[in-house]
């Protein structure tokens, strides 16, 4: 099974109760997709930026596995994934790629009504912030890596219950 797609996550949950990590990028055509990487080259039969191609294109491209063998399944829309996470109490911890605005990740989860199922990843504490003002309701995710990225933190105006700290690999 491939990595951010909808039919691992399913197979994984049939098996075991687990939280899933997902990314999620944006297309040329504004759609929101799982992917981590910017580029589709790793993860697909394809290649080419995620931002240069619509999701109509990225439908023509199947994903691999962890092992380069191309399997049935081809990119999913955040949407479909948040629809069958929320009807199924699936938990997503969910990273916006790197030019992927923040905004639109939330509003698709609001969207959803899946606030209670998702947790967004935040690498700092601008971003917290961004994501605490957008979304208070929401569980963040905070790298929380040594004393002094914890005590700026503590320092915002974001409760502690909203944050799960990311203590690094």
């Amino acid at each position: 099974y491939p990595e951010n797609a909808l039919e691992t996550i399913q197979y994984v949950s049939d098996s075991i109760a687990a939280m899933f990590e997902v990314a999620v990028a944006q297309t040329k055509d504004g759609k929101l997709v799982l992917m981590h990487d910017n580029a589709i080259d790793r993860t697909t039969d394809g290649n080419g930026l995620v931002k240069h191609l619509s999701y109509s294109e990225l439908q023509q491209y199947h994903l691999v596995d962890d092992f380069g063998n191309v399997t049935d399944f081809q990119i999913p829309l955040f949407s479909d994934v948040l629809k069958w996470c929320k009807t199924n109490n699936i938990v997503l911890t969910v990273d916006i790629t790197r030019g992927t605005p923040e905004k639109l990740v939330i509003d698709a989860i609001k969207a959803q009504q899946a606030e209670d199922i998702s947790i967004i990843i935040t690498y700092d504490v601008a971003q917290a912030e961004s994501a605490f003002a957008l979304a208070p309701e929401l569980l963040l995710s905070v790298s929380a890596r040594n004393h002094t990225e914890f005590d700026r933190l503590l320092e915002t105006d974001i409760p502690t219950e909203n944050m799960l700290a990311f203590t690094g690999t």
